[in-house]
């Protein structure tokens, strides 16, 4: 046998040189005959064929994660949109029972019955077994179970803080927190008191008590309460917090208030007109206050000086909230620059021959309403536009377009 030859040749003919390997055994050595290197030859091979048929396995890894606030059965999760995973009611982890040697991605298929189920961190490539997968469930608002509430007392007020919901019942000691709004245990105000409102913020919840009473409590957990005193003997109603400051006010009616920035120490204030108020509340900057069956508010910067103002109509006013999106506050900027628009583009003097009709309005029915002589009349519901502002900013372009070809 010619050993140069095979090893010259042999990743091309791996096969029959095996053949010939085994024919060869137990034949007589010849001169010049290589015979004596087979043991190598053989080595050779088993290296080649090993190489050349082995394949290698690829890793695979679990999939799974945490979850919290499923209260309910109906949830089913998917990864890279097969596998489907139904997860029972109360469950707080998940693995899928397919395991991947790379990318995933988990989804809800269905949500549990009366809860949104939202992920984080929920796609990825897999290097090892993942475990980093959140899931959070909470109320879809419009769906309500009944829960039970740790004794049959006056409810008055509840809040959120701190990842804890707090309530509080008017005529005794009676007050409960809950980690999770479902589950809840009874916890002790510090005296019996007509507790009318608790509120959270800065780190703390803050009740107040009727009566007439200087009755007020403090708590940084929601489970161990301690006394305050409020600066005098009023009816003292509901309580907000904003921009650091928690104010309250008396019914009555009355022209009491106080203010305090840690919601132990609080000072007396004067509302603008003796009347029973109620619902404060807090946003972009400004303090409100309304009465109930009245035209009577109030409005304040700091919590600590207000200014009567006057509703639209007498009725029986409740409550008053704010709410503020990136969208509004758009909203309100392209209100101002078509405005600007509207009376003239820079070196026309301030006004616009043209268009001296035209005009721009937000109005209070709840319409954004644009009017032009000679261009198309765009009528489109705020809350429309909410939840379509993809719409809005195509309107907005067109709209700018036109006004300028119009106004040059």
């Amino acid at each position: 046998m010619n050993l140069n030859f095979y090893k010259k040749n042999f990743g091309k003919i791996k096969i029959s040189l095996t053949v010939m390997i085994f024919s060869a055994v137990g034949c007589t050595k010849k001169a010049n005959d290589n015979s004596d290197k087979i043991p190598w030859l053989l080595a050779a091979a088993s290296l080649q064929k090993s190489a050349s048929t082995s394949t290698s396995t690829a890793s695979t890894y679990s999939v799974g994660g945490t979850i919290t606030g499923l209260s309910s059965a109906g949830l089913v999760l998917q990864n890279n949109s097969g596998d489907d995973l139904t997860v029972a009611s109360g469950a707080t982890s998940f693995t899928f029972a397919t395991k991947v040697s790379g990318a995933y991605s988990v989804t809800v298929k269905t949500q549990a019955t009366a809860r949104n189920c939202t992920l984080t961190n929920s796609s990825g490539t897999a290097s090892a077994n993942v475990t980093s997968v959140a899931i959070t469930c909470s109320s879809d608002g419009s769906s309500w179970t009944s829960k039970t509430l740790p004794s049959a007392s006056t409810w008055t007020s509840v809040a959120y803080g701190n990842g804890i919901f707090v309530a509080v019942a008017s005529g005794g000691t009676a007050a409960a927190s809950s980690p999770d709004g479902v589950t809840w245990t009874a916890r002790t105000l510090p005296s019996s008191a007509s507790w009318n409102s608790v509120t959270y913020g800065n780190g703390i919840f803050v009740a107040v008590a009727g009566g007439p009473s200087t009755t007020a409590a403090s708590s940084t957990d929601g489970i161990t309460w301690t006394a305050r005193t409020l600066p005098s003997s009023s009816q003292w109603n509901q309580a907000g917090y904003g921009n650091g400051v928690f104010v309250t006010a008396a019914t009555g009616p009355s022209t009491n208030g106080a203010s305090s920035t840690d919601g132990i120490t609080w000072t007396a204030r004067t509302m603008p007109a003796s009347a029973g108020w109620m619902s404060p509340a807090y946003g972009n900057g400004i303090w409100t206050y309304i009465c109930s069956s009245s035209t009577t508010a109030a409005s304040s910067t700091d919590g600590a000086n207000w200014t009567a103002r006057t509703m639209s109509a007498s009725a029986t006013w409740q409550s008053v909230a704010f709410m503020e999106t990136e969208f509004l506050r758009q909203l309100h900027t392209v209100e101002l620059q078509l405005r600007l628009q509207l009376t003239g583009l820079p070196g026309q003097q301030g006004h616009c021959p043209a268009h001296q009709t035209g005009d721009l309005l937000l109005l209070e029915t709840g319409y954004f309403l644009q009017s032009l002589t000679q261009v198309q009349l765009l009528q489109l519901r705020l809350t429309e536009l909410l939840g379509q502002q993809e719409l809005f900013r195509q309107v907005q372009t067109g709209l700018r377009l036109r006004m300028e070809t119009e106004l040059l």
